[in-house]
């Protein structure tokens, strides 16, 4: 229960700073994906199910604000965490590597889903500059900001498991 109400928590937090803080802090007029970096850090830290579970919850959060129909974002956002938890097995909490670049690879092959979908399908094949102003920014900017949230999210879900863990040593 205590590992519901946190995933509930950090997807709070989350939206809210994606949806109202960091719209107003844009830079080179991109925003980070926040919730795009948490289903792919819930799909590394805790596997497949973990990411499904949190991309459909971040997707329909997006879609409700960000989306011109419901279920767009969540099946992108959903495949992104599945994708993410096969990185399950070879996750370190020592080794930030692998997940920041998770997180990079998420968020390029995401905006290339974007791109293709909402402007190659309507003949615009200008890719490189969408690449270049869009896709490369985002994904620097999403890639920072995970560099400092993702610590935070495994420091606090370490000790959440460490305490659930010990409370059923006590129950055994």
């Amino acid at each position: 229960m205590a590992h519901k109400l946190y995933m509930a928590f950090l997807i709070f937090i989350f939206a809210l700073l994606q949806i109202s803080v960091f719209p107003m802090i844009n830079i080179f007029d991109v925003t980070p994906n926040l919730m795009l970096g948490l289903t792919c850090a819930f799909g590394i830290m805790h596997g497949k199910n973990h990411g499904i579970v949190m991309g459909i919850v971040c997707g329909l959060i997006v879609d409700s604000f960000f989306g011109f129909a419901i279920g767009y974002y969540m099946i992108l956002y959903m495949l992104c965490g599945y994708l993410s938890g096969f990185m399950n097995k070879g996750f370190f909490p020592d080794n930030i590597r692998m997940p920041l670049i998770v997180f990079a690879i998420a968020d390029i092959l995401y905006n290339f889903v974007v791109y293709l979908t909402f402007f190659f399908m309507r003949g615009d094949v200008g890719f490189f500059q969408y690449f270049l102003h869009i896709i490369a920014p985002e994904a620097v900017y999403t890639l920072l900001l995970m560099l400092i949230f993702f610590p935070i999210i495994l420091v606090l879900d370490n000790k959440l498991t460490k305490r659930a863990n010990r409370s059923a040593r006590k129950f055994v």
